[in-house]
C-alpha cells in the first residue's frame, strides 16, 4: 500500500490457504506524522546559457504538502518569473528557461506541511567560470601603472583569476570569493609597463572543476611619461 490517508487506520487481517489448510494474521496500520524531507536527484547541472536547466526535487511525506518553494542562495526565487515553472505540491521540480548568468548559484527545494518544512541538500547550477566582460583595448605609457579589468561570474567559488602574456603577470586576490558570493570584478595593475609589454593578454579563470579564457586583451605602451 501507498499514498495513506488517515482513514486508513486500523486493523487488517490476512488470511492464506493452500490444500493443507489455512491461517490468518491480523496486521495493525498507524500512520505518523512527518516532516518533509525534499530529495535531489543530483547536486550538479552545468549551466547552458539560453537554454533550459530542469532541477529534479522529489517529496514524499504526510501530512500532505502544502506549499513548495526553491532557495537560491538563501533567497527565495521570484515564482511570478514566467521563467520559472513548477515549485508546486504536485510538481516540486523546478525548471528554469532562457538561462542567463544571474541564474549561477547554489539552489535548494524547500516544502512544508501542517507539521513543519525542511529543504534539500545544495544544488549548485554553473560548474565553469564564466567571464562576464573584460577589457578589450587599453592604452598604457612607459613607467606609469594602468589597470586592466576582468568580470567572472563562478560556482563553486573562484579559486584562481590571472593576467597572461608570456607566462603568468598578475594574479588576482580571490581570498574574499566564497560560497553564495558569485561575481567578482578583478582590476589587474601592471606597475611598470615596458614596450615589451605590449601585446595580446587573456584573463584565466580557474574553479575546482574547471578554466575559462577571455577574448585577446589588447594592450600598447607608447614611450614617454604623461
Amino acid at each position: 500500500m501507498s499514498d495513506f490517508i488517515p482513514e486508513d487506520i486500523g486493523t487488517y487481517q490476512c488470511n492464506v490457504s493452500n490444500e493443507n489448510g489455512g491461517r490468518d494474521d491480523n496486521v495493525t496500520i498507524r500512520i505518523f506524522e512527518e516532516t518533509p524531507d525534499p530529495q535531489i536527484t543530483l547536486e550538479i547541472y552545468q549551466l547552458n546559457l539560453g537554454g533550459d536547466v530542469h532541477l529534479d526535487c522529489m517529496i514524499d511525506s504526510y501530512p500532505e504538502i502544502l506549499d513548495v518553494w526553491w532557495m537560491k542562495d538563501d533567497s527565495s526565487i521570484d515564482k511570478t518569473d514566467s521563467r520559472y515553472s513548477g515549485s508546486v505540491p504536485l510538481e516540486p521540480s523546478l525548471n528554469i528557461s532562457i538561462t542567463t548568468t544571474d541564474d549561477i548559484g547554489y539552489y535548494r527545494c524547500c516544502a512544508n506541511n501542517s507539521k513543519d518544512f525542511n529543504c534539500s541538500n545544495n544544488i549548485l547550477v554553473g560548474y565553469m567560470p564564466i567571464i562576464t566582460y573584460s577589457t578589450h583595448y587599453a592604452e598604457g605609457f612607459l613607467g606609469k601603472p594602468f589597470h586592466i579589468t576582468c568580470e567572472v561570474k563562478s560556482a563553486p567559488e573562484i579559486l584562481d583569476v590571472s593576467l597572461q602574456f608570456k607566462g603568468k603577470i598578475v594574479e588576482a586576490n580571490v581570498s574574499n570569493v566564497f560560497t553564495g558570493n558569485h561575481q567578482e570584478k578583478f582590476v589587474f595593475t601592471i606597475i611598470d609597463p615596458t614596450l615589451q609589454d605590449s601585446g595580446n593578454y587573456t584573463c584565466n579563470a580557474t574553479n575546482v572543476h574547471t578554466s575559462s579564457i577571455s577574448d585577446a586583451i589588447t594592450i600598447e605602451i607608447y614611450g614617454g611619461k604623461f
